[in-house]
């Protein structure tokens, strides 16, 4: 059955799925394309030689090896043993050294207060309930350095809730012009046992960000079913946050 988004899905935990390899393993060919710049991802993030990036939900830590050579520190955190394993062999293939993996779910996260220049995190927010998302971004603004960024780009609805069941065809339509012909049907059968999981209506995963004292300088609708958000920590808090 289609689901409507986090707000009627919040209390189901999907997590079980990262912790079983031949999910991940098919997760990882069907992302097996994607390629990041590192000079380009370096001066988006506004991060150089000393700084350090955190990726949340890393995956294979694709983007943080090839951040590796423009920062001083790349720490990915993902709670999947099978995505893990990939990310190691990357790395080794890679030869770096300043990229650290931590099996952890980022639900836990525990990282100093200001030690980070920037938080990235690609289609995994949207795994967890709203409150875990709030518990999150908490932790994110927290060790997040005064003027430090976060990066998020993940799977939102990008339309009101009373619009949701009109605006599923649609949905599926852009999803197969982006990833391909019968992309949907591969990902559902292979992927995903419910449709969208704990997904936000963009507006209220905005009002998140927002209401832990973070600042949203950007916002980018990817369609439909989709949306880039870059927020920062700001240099000096306000009174009412």
């Amino acid at each position: 059955m289609l689901s409507g988004g986090g707000s009627i899905m919040e209390h189901r935990d999907f997590s079980w799925r990262w912790r079983d390899r031949e999910y991940v393993d098919r997760y990882v060919r069907f992302t097996r394309g994607l390629e990041f710049d590192g000079a380009h991802w370096a001066d988006r993030l506004g991060v150089g030689g000393a700084d350090t990036v955190v990726d949340l939900g890393c995956g294979e830590a694709k983007l943080l090896l090839a951040l590796a050579p423009h920062v001083a520190r790349c720490i990915g955190l993902d709670l999947s043993p099978g995505a893990l394993d990939h990310a190691r062999r990357n790395i080794a293939a890679a030869k770096v050294s300043n990229v650290e993996l931590v099996e952890r779910d980022f639900r836990q996260l525990d990282l100093p207060v200001n030690s980070v220049k920037a938080f990235v995190s690609f289609a995994a927010l949207h795994h967890v309930s709203d409150e875990e998302k709030r518990q999150v971004l908490a932790g994110v603004k927290e060790a997040l350095v005064p003027e430090g960024l976060l990066h998020l780009e993940d799977d939102t609805f990008n339309f009101s809730p009373d619009q949701f069941d009109a605006m599923v065809p649609q949905m599926y339509r852009e999803f197969e012009k982006r990833f391909g012909p019968k992309a949907w049907s591969f990902l559902k059968k292979n992927l995903a046992g419910d449709d969208f999981e704990c997904t936000p209506y963009l507006e209220s995963l905005l009002s998140l960000i927002r209401s832990v004292g973070l600042e949203v300088i950007q916002v980018s609708e990817l369609g439909l079913n989709g949306a880039v958000i870059r927020a920062h920590k700001p240099s000096a808090e306000s009174s009412d946050v």
